[in-house]
């Protein structure tokens, strides 16, 4: 079975932040600058009317996110007939060649191109740029553009003096190093899962 995620990235994102804030009553404004630059990128030239409808808002609604999963599941299906496709409660979409499925082809490198071709398709147009604002809001709600990022603002929300005073170039060198140990536990799991122990220090 082959798992692809067709989220672009999942809890933290790896899109650069810039530019200036929206004005308070910009539609949009509330949303983290990594999720509006990455929705107004798509909104410039959506790939499919459903994608268009579904960001128009700069939110992604529970309904809307299972609707997403559900048409790629369908579109991946109708585009290479007999793949069996599942939808991971994780986000993503996993699809397996199935005997049902390899008869259509001359080989299996031949029917994986296939499949493959079926993901990469389908998804802009149903789901992907849709799971990659839900998972990251959901998961991430500050939008933290990078790992090393939420793993300071964990520290400071924690009291942890690992890495205090650095550059964040620096910091992100620190504790991006295999070897990377935290002076405390609570610091490791900063380190470890920085989202997790956020959410719990907001609890």
């Amino acid at each position: 079975m082959k798992t692809a995620s067709l989220a672009v990235a999942v809890a933290i994102v790896t899109l650069a932040l810039g530019g200036c804030g929206s004005p308070a009553n910009e539609l949009g404004s509330d949303v983290p600058e990594v999720y509006r630059s990455q929705i107004e990128r798509v909104l410039e030239n959506p790939p499919s009317d459903f994608v268009k409808e579904v960001l128009s808002d700069y939110k992604v609604t529970d309904a809307e996110y299972r609707e997403s999963r559900q048409r790629l599941k369908e579109c991946m299906e109708e585009a290479a007939p007999d793949l069996k496709v599942l939808l991971p409660d994780e986000g993503g979409v996993s699809y397996g060649l199935v005997d049902e499925f390899l008869v259509h082809y001359d080989s299996e490198e031949s029917a994986q191109l296939a499949a493959d071709s079926a993901a990469e398709s389908c998804g802009p147009r149903t789901s992907s740029d849709i799971e990659f604002i839900y998972l990251g809001l959901r998961d991430n709600p500050e939008g933290y553009p990078n790992f090393p990022a939420a793993v300071k603002a964990c520290f400071d929300a924690y009291g942890i003096s690992d890495g205090a005073g650095m550059s964040d170039a620096d910091f992100a060198e620190l504790v991006m190093e295999e070897a990377f140990v935290a002076s405390t536990k609570e610091g490791q799991r900063c380190a470890d899962d920085p989202l997790a122990q956020l959410k719990q220090a907001d609890g």
